[in-house]
């Protein structure tokens, strides 16, 4: 058991060794004071054009890495007659590397996309991961056998994956530097609530009380994910549009 963060420990390691620090915006580090909760939401409020869309689409998104770990193995074992072990063993070791890929492909995605699409490609790469999991996702509520539900969970939390690294970058990059810890906090605590609040209760209200049925929790696993996924892109769109705003070469983000 001791050994379950060590994957965390090395990607922790490893993008401290390879991403560096967005370049400071909004002020010399010098000018530096504490923020009241007030002035912290009266900043968000000015930005909501941007932040809005992008917390929401972030959250969305968020859905499905939170539900799928926490359902897809009740459906391996309710739908596919999987036991305890072999879905441990398999779908732990799929989701350890489907996870690692999409965090390390995540900004390999997004530096390939800032060839066509310069001024946002960070919250593009968050689009690709809503395009890729929505149909992932989808397949996922009517996979014929255990192995395509293993496979279709794993991709969905690889593309998932993506988000992580992006989203905090394009965060940073889009955020005056005295107002980041501030706004940071807020994106935490918006995704942590949704993730761990509202994602795995969602699945469980929705197949207890909608399809009444334990082995349909595949149906509301899938179907749940494939929504927020979908109704993440019009909101990334949206961010998309401010973030280009934000981070012109002239360096004064809105």
């Amino acid at each position: 058991m001791q050994l379950v963060g060590l994957p965390g420990v090395l990607v922790a390691i490893l993008l401290w060794a390879a991403v560096r620090e967005p370049p400071r915006r909004g002020g010399a580090a010098g000018g530096e004071r504490r923020f009241s909760v007030r002035e912290a939401l009266a900043f968000l409020w000015t930005g909501r054009r941007f932040y809005g869309p992008f917390f929401g689409g972030v959250a969305l998104l968020v859905v499905g890495l939170y539900a799928l770990p926490a359902w897809t193995p009740a459906l391996l074992m309710r739908r596919y007659g999987g036991t305890p072990g072999e879905v441990g063993l398999q779908y732990g070791t799929a989701t350890l590397l489907a996870g690692s890929a999409g965090v390390l492909l995540g900004p390999w995605l997004s530096r390939a996309l800032r060839a066509a699409f310069p001024a946002d490609a960070p919250i593009r790469t968050a689009m690709v991961a809503s395009a890729v999991a929505a149909p992932a996702c989808l397949f996922l509520a009517f996979a014929p056998g255990y192995w395509a539900a293993l496979l279709a969970s794993a991709t969905a939390s690889c593309s998932l994956n993506f988000i992580l690294p992006v989203a905090a970058a394009a965060l940073q990059e889009s955020t005056p530097n005295r107002m980041r810890g501030v706004v940071t906090s807020a994106y935490a605590f918006v995704l942590t609530a949704t993730g761990l609040g509202v994602a795995p209760t969602l699945v469980a209200v929705v197949t207890e009380h909608v399809f009444g049925d334990p082995a349909r929790v595949g149906a509301a696993l899938g179907g749940i994910t494939c929504l927020a996924a979908l109704a993440s892109l019009p909101l990334l769109r949206l961010a998309a549009r401010e973030y280009a705003e934000r981070t012109r070469p002239d360096g004064t983000p809105g």
